[in-house]
């Protein structure tokens, strides 16, 4: 899994520096979502969801986080669902929190998807 921050910049200054990240990106994210839930956003854990399916045609959808840790992030959705069966066919998908009231965006994604009823 790999998980990227972005500043939604105001100013040209805005700017995100490496140096300013902890060792531990779900360290981040855990302070960013403390944020968007302290600001009073609707729907902080709202992420959109991007996946292909077998024959190659991209579909993205909103889902809900319902968890996350050093494994990944579980959200959940019917076993029969379209995007159910991207991912067992093609286990590779993206995530994307658009937190641009508090100009942040968060993108993770993993080439490792399971679908089973823990969700990982």
């Amino acid at each position: 899994m790999t998980v990227s921050f972005h500043l939604v910049a105001e100013e040209p200054g805005d700017v995100l520096d490496e140096s300013m990240l902890p060792a531990d990106p779900l360290e981040l994210f855990a302070s960013w979502m403390a944020d968007v839930v302290a600001a009073g956003l609707p729907e902080p854990t709202a992420m959109a969801l991007a996946t292909v399916s077998a024959d190659g045609r991209p579909r993205a959808r909103m889902v809900l986080l319902k968890a996350y840790d050093a494994s990944g992030f579980t959200f959940y959705t019917n076993r029969t669902s379209r995007k159910a069966s991207d991912l067992a066919e093609v286990p590779r998908a993206s995530l994307l929190f658009p937190w641009y009231a508090i100009q942040r965006q968060v993108i993770s994604a993993w080439s490792r998807v399971g679908v089973g009823p823990r969700g990982r």
